[in-house]
């Protein structure tokens, strides 16, 4: 009977992890809690997103770039294109993050305004003048810095400063 009930809770344990697979989420390793994973490229969305996921989601939160295409167990995935934090047509990776911690500060929300700009509104006239100023800071620190974990942290004073000013 005693082996019965441990291949049972066995059994359990097995289709729960292969149910967690299937949903796209796979099992996050105990010292993979804090870890964030992405594909190379500073970008605005990509560069708003950490700084939000270490800011205010996870403060203890580490990133490791990844070279495009790759697919990782390791962390949790951000803006690739089959993370649960990612962008759409419709969204961006920085608007799904405030959604999933539901984060609604009005400077947040100003920010997020400002990257769906830059990341979704490019045939049209843009919405926010903030968005060609950061475009061009993001993409003069990678010119500069490269594409590093350490250029993206760097990327965060930026966003630091936005969030201070529209504070209201």
């Amino acid at each position: 009977m005693i082996r019965i009930i441990n291949f049972s809770r066995a059994l359990s344990v097995a289709f729960v992890l292969v149910l967690l697979c299937l949903a796209g989420t796979g099992p996050v390793l105990a010292e993979d809690v804090h870890l964030y994973v992405t594909w190379k490229g500073l970008e605005p969305d990509k560069c708003a997103s950490a700084w939000l996921i270490a800011r205010f989601a996870d403060k203890k939160a580490k990133f490791r770039f990844l070279e495009k295409g790759t697919l990782t167990a390791e962390g949790i995935p951000f803006d690739t294109p089959q993370a649960k934090f990612r962008a759409t047509h419709f969204t961006t990776t920085f608007g799904a993050i405030l959604r999933e911690y539901k984060l609604n500060e009005p400077a947040l929300a100003m920010l997020d305004r400002i990257i769906r700009d830059i990341e979704l509104n490019r045939w049209e006239k843009p919405l926010t003048e903030e968005g060609r100023g950061i475009e061009a800071a993001i993409d003069g620190l990678r010119k500069v810095e490269g594409e590093t974990v350490e250029a993206l942290q760097k990327s965060f004073v930026l966003f630091d400063w936005l969030y201070a000013h529209f504070q209201p």
